[in-house]
């Protein structure tokens, strides 16, 4: 199963204060169950790049939060959700924005299916592996998954495009 985020209506942590100083919290459990995927929908994508999500269960609560923190060019965050659901890159989120970043998903709690370039990996607790924003993933997560997710701009890596696609969607 898949998962990736958005924002509406969620309880606002801890805000930044001045640089960098705390990260941003963002919680929906206290929303209407109806309200919750929604909001943590549009939290990812404003966080990361343009996605596409869906929940496993329609209307069903989820919760879910997204911490996030920047450092430099680079954003941490962690996204929790309770409930399964599937997110996705495809042509038409990649249209809307395509900065050229790579994410490095850290699996923490839970299951999540990975596919980009052909591949497809299962990551389980501790597991790790890199994805490319500029070309088509899907993540499947099953209920009740956190993770880690780092992004940063591709050109920190000193890998060509052919490279780095030799290195995605592979369970580490």
């Amino acid at each position: 199963t898949p998962c990736e985020m958005d924002c509406r209506g969620a309880t606002l942590g801890a805000v930044e204060r001045g640089p960098s100083v705390r990260p941003t919290v963002l919680s929906f459990s206290e929303l209407p169950d109806g309200d919750q995927f929604d909001g943590w929908r549009m939290a990812i994508s404003q966080t990361f790049v343009p996605l596409d999500a869906t929940p496993h269960t329609k209307g069903a609560p989820f919760g879910g939060e997204v911490v996030s923190q920047s450092v430099g060019s680079v954003v941490i965050s962690e996204i929790s959700g309770g409930g399964g659901c599937a997110v996705s890159r495809t042509a038409q989120t990649i249209r809307q924005s395509d900065p050229g970043l790579l994410k490095l998903g850290l699996q923490l709690r839970g299951c999540c299916m990975l596919t980009q370039d052909g591949r497809e990996t299962a990551l389980t607790p501790g597991d790790f592996a890199l994805y490319d924003t500029r070309r088509q993933y899907q993540l499947s997560c099953e209920a009740s998954f956190k993770c880690l997710v780092v992004m940063l701009p591709r050109d920190l890596l000193p890998l060509r495009a052919e490279e780095v696609s030799r290195f995605t969607a592979r369970r580490v």
